[in-house]
């Protein structure tokens, strides 16, 4: 079986429920706050040693109290990484009482880009490469997109938050690699057109649902639990790489995301749930309807 390659950052993430998103310079009125190791290339790690599927991340772990914590976690799930010296940052997410959100980031190595370590690869080893937009910063989107057009491999490209502020140069490039792209929080009318641009399929995560932009078709999936966006694009990129159809991937995914409880329930029941069910999605037994179903419930 060919591995995914990912390209993405692990994060120390400091959650808080906020009354309302600040609009500017004032005061933020939290509720509660909560910490958590998250972030696209964590997760996609975590699954996949979960899962037994293979995998390489090209993502680092600095120091400080923040890389130590981190190390320590990938350590004890066995998940493999690069060590850097120099300091691992924060990521800051706030949620409002709508399930709105907003993000800062304190930087860190997290984002830095391992372009040396590319030359060790064998690309007959990789299906796939998923990038996730928050390495894509002023430091390493060249050398990403030049790798990309070097590694000659299909790409999943996911598109958070953060990642709508890229430079738009930037954004075509990408585009003209013909990814598959998945969007964070847009409308009707941009998927549309990033799935004119790409000439790709386009799934839209939102906090009310999914949208599914297939070659032919537009099939929405009702999920209101606010996915952890994260988490649902690993699932849906791992999902890909076993060979299921994408809108399979997607019903694959909506169940990953609340089974797992947005990433807070990993536990190895909840593990062999997810890893019989996607074998039985890979043999062809069609969940579609009782995932629809059970996402609704």
């Amino acid at each position: 079986m060919k591995k995914i390659l990912v390209i993405g950052a692990i994060r120390k993430e400091i959650l808080s429920h906020v009354t309302s998103l600040p609009k500017g310079n004032e005061d933020i009125e939290s509720l509660d706050v909560a910490e958590r190791i998250g972030g696209g290339a964590y997760y996609t790690g975590l699954l996949s040693e979960k899962l037994k599927l293979p995998y390489t991340l090209l993502s680092c772990v600095g120091t400080g109290a923040n890389g130590e914590e981190i190390r320590n976690r990938l350590d004890e799930e066995g998940i493999s990484y690069f060590e850097s010296e120099e300091i691992h940052g924060s990521f800051y997410q706030l949620v409002d009482q709508k399930g709105n959100t907003g993000s800062f980031v304190v930087d860190g190595c997290e984002y830095d880009f391992l372009m040396d370590e590319l030359q060790y690869l064998d690309t007959d080893e990789y299906n796939n490469v998923i990038l996730f937009s928050e390495m894509l910063n002023e430091d390493s989107a060249d050398d990403i997109l030049y790798a990309l057009e070097e590694l000659q491999l299909p790409v999943y490209f996911v598109l958070n938050e953060d990642g709508y502020e890229l430079d738009q140069a930037i954004t075509e490039a990408l585009y003209a690699l013909e990814p598959v792209v998945i969007l964070h929080e847009n409308d009707h009318i941009y998927a549309s057109s990033v799935k004119e641009k790409t000439g790709r399929d386009v799934i839209l995560v939102k906090k009310d649902g999914i949208g599914y932009y297939g070659s032919e078709d537009f099939e929405a999936f009702p999920y209101e639990n606010n996915c952890n966006m994260d988490l649902f694009a690993a699932s849906f990129v791992m999902a890909c790489n076993l060979g299921l159809l994408m809108k399979d991937a997607v019903e694959f995914a909506i169940l990953a995301d609340k089974e797992t409880k947005q990433g807070e329930r990993m536990d190895a029941f909840t593990m062999d749930l997810l890893r019989n069910r996607l074998a039985d999605m890979i043999k062809g037994k069609d969940y579609g309807k009782e995932i629809r179903t059970a996402v609704d419930a």
